[in-house]
């Protein structure tokens, strides 16, 4: 008896995380959709998307903080792109971001679009 109210316990609370982690996957596709992002991929635990005014990356986290969280690289402010692997790695004026695939097709299809719009 023991045993099965503690596998209901466990089986609760892994219901509970994983509603709450699709909440906030939810809230980021939203985030990035308002934002008219083009382009929006998941990998490597975070969402990218082709924005209008630049890229954006979006981490998930347990406590969500949109806003806070957000890395958003102007198109603009581009100079050089670099890649290693299955990372592209973005100079800018102020720092390297460093964005994180998980195939090729998805960073090519990535770096061409930066590429032109730079």
């Amino acid at each position: 008896m023991i045993f099965l109210v503690l596998v209901g316990v466990i089986a609760l609370v892994v219901l509970g995380l994983n509603w709450h982690d699709n909440n906030n996957l939810e809230q980021i596709e939203n985030h990035l959709k308002a934002k008219k992002c083009q382009a929006v991929i998941y990998s490597k635990g975070e969402y990218k998307g082709l924005c209008p005014d630049g890229l954006y990356i979006v981490p998930n986290s347990f406590r969500l903080d949109i806003e806070k969280s957000q890395t958003v690289v102007q198109y603009n402010r581009i100079n050089n792109i670099e890649q290693q692997k299955e990372n592209l790695f973005l100079h800018t004026d102020e720092n390297i971001v460093e964005v994180k695939f998980k195939n090729e097709k998805n960073l090519q299809r990535y770096k061409t679009a930066l590429q032109d719009k730079q």
